[in-house]
């Protein structure tokens, strides 16, 4: 799916359907530990628009990449957990998961 990615719009379908596709290549990235082309992606998406979610992401992703620096890993959740806050609903789902992980 990722050579595709840049052809998405031609495929059709709503901005929202396109963003499940463009969802589950970050995810993909994330797991198979393609920072890079996971924190690329992240940054196009946010140079369109700021996103608390996507905001989320690259916090979740940028703690990953650094596994094993445990302080680097919880400093960067944190971050992303401050921006997400304004924004998200009391008690969401996000927020919690930053929590949990940045006391791991």
């Amino acid at each position: 799916m990722g050579p595709t990615y840049p052809m998405m719009a031609r495929i059709g379908g709503s901005h929202a359907q396109r963003e499940v596709f463009e969802d589950t290549l970050l995810e993909s990235y994330v797991r198979a530990g393609m920072y890079d082309e996971a924190k690329s992606m992240l940054e196009e998406r946010l140079s369109r628009r700021s996103s608390p979610r996507d905001t989320y992401w690259m916090g979740r992703l940028e703690a990953q990449a650094v596994q094993g620096n445990r302080e680097a890993s919880r400093r960067l959740l944190a971050e992303a957990q401050a921006a997400w806050a304004p924004t998200a609903e009391q008690g969401a789902a996000e927020l919690q998961r930053l929590a949990a992980d940045a006391q791991r």
